[in-house]
């Protein structure tokens, strides 16, 4: 029997708590895995100072965990896109296993491993499926419809893009690029980098609601509304130029420029600033290193599965 290698990736900036809780949830899911399943936990204490480090050591002592835990420091918050490229270039995962610090994984009477094994089984044509992504639902068990990659959170489909509080990587599927994301794009619209990367090398992503997050939500360490729209316009703009042609990156530029005119009340400071950061992109290393084209089967796909390219 084969084995499959899983590695488990989550990061914190200061959630202690929030991440303790989601570690527990993993240890819970993790003593159900097959016998020929392989598995590494990694976190990333992300810009965490020196006091909130030897808090979470001392917590992490404390508990009984089913598997050591490769715990990965950075001095600087290295911000969601390089932080993940972080956790992926220090695993050795078959399939690397993404959720977001305040959330955890909601086990059911669905088993876990079998849902994760039957959805990357799934084939939509051709196409083997190279991302699994999950659900997210509140405190409430009300679903967090902005977090589910399709109009119905409760139907299992092919969607082509993921959300990042909670997905599975197959890592054949990433393919020539030994990072996931440009790491400059910090917070906010990353994940459409990774999916349009992924569809493009001809693979899908499968959406399955039978594996589910609780996202908790911690306000803790999150931006500003106004830096928050800054972020979001911004990187999809600047994804739009290193995965697409021409006249859709205008399109972009056009729609997202009125998207955070209206979103900050026609603030020309915003506006500005969104400006200044995407020069900032665009004139970055990460232009050259992650650029590529979306071929006509990559936007076949999308607009196949009714997506539309510029929300």
């Amino acid at each position: 029997m084969d084995v499959l290698k899983v590695s488990w990736c989550i990061m914190t900036h200061d959630r202690i708590v929030e991440i303790i809780a989601a570690l527990k949830s993993i240890n819970r899911v993790i003593s159900y895995a097959p016998e020929n399943v392989e598995i590494e936990i990694l976190v990333l204490l992300n810009g965490t100072d020196e006091s909130l480090y030897n808090n979470f050591l001392d917590k992490v002592r404390n508990e009984s965990f089913n598997t050591i835990i490769k715990i990965l420091r950075s001095t600087e918050n290295l911000g969601v896109a390089q932080g993940r490229n972080f956790l992926y270039k220090n695993s050795y995962g078959d399939v690397l296993i993404f959720i977001d610090d305040d959330a955890e994984i909601v086990l059911d009477s669905t088993c876990f491993w079998t849902e994760l094994s039957r959805s990357f089984s799934q084939n939509m044509r051709t196409r083997k499926v190279g991302i699994v992504a999950f659900r997210s639902i509140d405190i409430n068990g009300k679903d967090r419809i902005k977090e589910i990659p399709c109009k119905d959170p409760a139907k299992e489909q092919f969607v082509f893009h993921f959300i990042g509080v909670g997905h599975a990587i197959l890592r054949t599927a990433i393919g020539e690029h030994n990072f996931l994301y440009p790491d400059n794009l910090y917070y906010g619209m990353e994940e459409y980098y990774l999916s349009y990367w992924i569809i493009n090398n001809g693979y899908s992503i499968f959406y399955n609601p039978n594996i589910c997050v609780l996202h908790k939500k911690s306000q803790k360490t999150r931006l500003n509304d106004t830096d928050y729209f800054i972020y979001l316009s911004s990187n999809k703009v600047y994804i739009a130029f290193l995965c697409f042609r021409s006249i859709i990156r205008f399109t972009f530029l056009i729609m997202w420029s009125i998207w955070l005119m209206k979103k900050t009340k026609f603030s020309l400071t915003a506006y500005i600033k969104f400006i200044k950061r995407l020069r900032e992109l665009l004139n970055s290393h990460n232009t050259k290193l992650c650029r590529f084209t979306c071929c006509n089967e990559t936007l076949k796909y999308i607009k196949e599965l009714g997506g539309n390219l510029y929300y």
